[in-house]
């Protein structure tokens, strides 16, 4: 996590990364300066990119920037440690509206 206005986060791997292991995967990249998220904060520069394996539906990595990154890559740090799925990770209901309820669509 870089601590800046607004903050920048990252876990896993990059894309780069992933390719040199062979990895198939999907990115699923968005601008979310249109989020709830951002708005009420008023924050202008608010983006996701999250890598998941083909197949097994594996994180493999997440980047993001953005109001509540620093605490959505915890969460993020997590289920790829405990080996949740992209699928398991959207099943998991988080109080909305907060940083964490917008795991589930970057999944």
């Amino acid at each position: 996590v870089v601590f800046t206005l607004p903050p920048v986060a990252r876990v896993g791997l990059g894309e780069a990364e992933a390719r040199r292991q062979g990895l198939d995967f999907d990115v699923k990249f968005k601008k979310t300066d249109g989020w709830y998220s951002s708005m009420r904060v008023g924050e202008a520069y608010s983006a996701f990119k999250v890598l998941v394996e083909n197949g097994s539906g594996r994180i493999l990595g997440a980047h993001l920037i953005g109001p509540g990154a620093e605490e959505q890559i915890n969460l993020f740090a997590m289920a790829m440690s405990a080996g949740l799925t992209a699928n398991q990770l959207k099943g998991v209901t988080f109080a909305y509206p907060s940083y964490a309820s917008d795991l589930a669509h970057m999944v």
